[in-house]
């Protein structure tokens, strides 16, 4: 759950292999994983080593998720335009696209800690968390007890508030958590509003520096009931939020581990460098009940973008259209390498 800025940022474009050859260039961005040599995984696969706060392996077997109501058309795919359920304000300012993609929801930072059961949102000491949406306060606190852990570990969040809130359409709650804080204003049992304070940003619990800890629980306030926060956040204006889920011809999932593969989206007019991620690494966090996505991208500009892996022997791409406010959901069964 740390949130790291890396200054480096490398531009690759993959040539394929009945157009052209191969273009290696580079250049300097806010954040952008290392160029990966192509390798993919048909499973999960992650190796933690040692960082300043190193994470546990979860002990507890995942709950059964429920199913909530749909809120959009059903993706016939292989890509679908849709309204998403974007139900929750940013608590902090949103950052952009290449922060998001360094240490996502699901994903280890290329192989160095945990799989991510939420966002780090980079804010700065004491800065204000704000409600995303109406709703009652079933936590507030420390997390260093038996009786309040938010997870198995205690004092993992340090000190935490889980908001519950309900919405039209779905018939089960939604939580939010926000953890790492330094203050925090609200109490059990209070009812907020979308925009009152609620906290401060801090480093409490197992982190490294300050940063907001962002986790959205789907049904039940429990570890393993999270959803990646990107398909509940509100996309800021003229940005997108883009999922996908890659499967081998059978329609079982590809998963790229960060390290030796990655999903590449690129911007189809090259007007910014690509971003590299891998897919949920916890094969447990099966995605969200409507999409099943393995991955998801948000706070992308709105545009035209590659969708490029290497996987089953050779190169794919794919071209969708990102269209601000708006879900963009993939189903991309590749095809036999010829």
């Amino acid at each position: 759950m740390t949130f790291e800025h890396t200054r480096n940022r490398r531009l690759v474009l993959l040539g394929w292999a009945v157009f052209g050859v191969l273009v290696l260039a580079s250049c300097r961005g806010p954040i952008t994983p290392t160029p990966l040599p192509p390798s993919p995984a048909l499973r999960p696969t992650f190796t933690a080593s040692p960082l300043p706060s190193p994470l546990p392996p979860s002990p507890m077997p995942p709950p059964e998720l429920p199913t909530p109501t749909p809120t959009s058309v059903p993706c016939a795919g292989p890509v679908c335009v849709l309204p998403g359920h974007f139900m929750l304000a940013w608590p902090v300012p949103p950052p952009d696209a290449a922060t998001l993609a360094y240490y996502p929801f699901g994903g280890t930072a290329r192989g160095r800690r945990d799989p991510h059961h939420g966002l780090d949102l980079p804010a700065a000491q004491g800065d204000p968390v704000l409600a995303p949406a109406s709703g009652e306060v079933v936590f507030a606190g420390p997390d260093d007890a038996p009786e309040h852990l938010l997870a198995p570990w205690p004092n993992y969040y340090g000190q935490a508030v889980v908001l519950r809130h309900t919405f039209p359409g779905l018939p089960q709650p939604v939580f939010t958590l926000f953890g790492h804080l330094e203050t925090i204003t609200v109490t059990v049992g209070q009812q907020v509003a979308q925009g009152d304070l609620i906290g401060t940003v801090g480093s409490r619990g197992v982190a490294v520096g300050p940063h907001l800890h962002l986790e959205v629980r789907l049904g039940q306030n429990t570890y393993d009931a999270v959803q990646n926060p990107l398909l509940w956040l509100r996309p800021p204006e003229g940005m997108s939020v883009v999922a996908w889920r890659i499967t081998d011809p059978q329609g079982n999932p590809i998963y790229f581990n960060g390290t030796s593969s990655a999903v590449s989206v690129i911007p189809a007019d090259a007007s910014s460098a690509p971003l590299y991620l891998e897919t949920y690494a916890d094969p447990n966090l099966a995605g969200d009940p409507q999409w099943h996505e393995t991955q998801a991208l948000g706070n992308l500009p709105a545009g035209s973008y590659r969708l490029q892996v290497v996987a089953l022997g050779c190169p794919h791409e794919l071209l969708l259209t990102a269209e601000p406010g708006r879900l963009t959901v993939v189903y991309w069964r590749l095809l036999p390498c010829p």
